[in-house]
């Protein structure tokens, strides 16, 4: 029985260093290293898909993708949200990093 007791106080201690982040928010915990004590922070960071704009990560738009970073247009003959589309276009079309195959100008 004492082991519940045990289990429950690390569980309850644990949840404390839980931390919810907004959407488009990624953590990771660093260790810092002072010279009297060693101390755990979370550095946060825009998620891949993101990027920031006035301080807040927001969404790359359709047919554009990031690590974080800025968001660049799709390559590769990828388009479309988060680039996840591959264009398959004939040789009257070219691949628009947006809408996919388009006709070519």
């Amino acid at each position: 029985m004492e082991w519940i007791f045990l289990l429950s106080v690390f569980l309850m201690s644990s949840v404390e260093n839980v931390i919810s982040l907004p959407e488009g928010v990624c953590g990771e915990y660093k260790r810092l290293k002072r010279i009297n004590a060693n101390r755990s922070v979370t550095v946060t960071f825009c998620c891949n898909y993101y990027h920031k704009r006035d301080g807040v990560c927001v969404a790359c738009p359709i047919g554009y993708v990031s690590k974080g970073e800025n968001c660049t247009p799709c390559m590769d003959e990828q388009y479309g949200k988060k680039c996840a589309e591959t264009c398959d276009c004939d040789e009257t079309e070219r691949c628009n990093h947006v809408r996919g195959c388009i006709a070519k100008d």
